[in-house]
């Protein structure tokens, strides 16, 4: 049985390979500038996920000081928060962008 389906499957993928040109092939890959465009945009928004967890744990921080607090409450509550408004914007602009 399994032999029967790889050799279904050899001759499916085989006449395929033949109807599609070289050209056709082509022309679905993506261009080097495209791809240069993506990785920088993504990059970006890894730096900006970064930024804004940091800003939102900073602020915790400081109010964690200036109240004396031993815990760490402000940070750990205020750093969960700067996770989920990250991952909200970056889910956003990721479906924005596959659009």
């Amino acid at each position: 049985m399994c032999f029967s389906s790889f050799c279904i499957f050899t001759r499916i993928s085989l006449s395929l390979q033949d109807t599609m040109s070289q050209s056709d092939l082509n022309n679905n890959r993506p261009s080097k500038k495209q791809g240069y465009n993506n990785y920088v945009y993504y990059t970006g928004l890894g730096f900006q996920m970064i930024a804004t967890i940091g800003l939102f744990a900073f602020i915790g921080y400081k109010i964690d000081v200036n109240k004396a607090g031993e815990v760490g409450l402000y940070t750990a509550i205020l750093s969960l928060i700067g996770v989920c408004v990250s991952l909200v914007g970056t889910i956003y602009a990721v479906t924005k962008k596959n659009k």
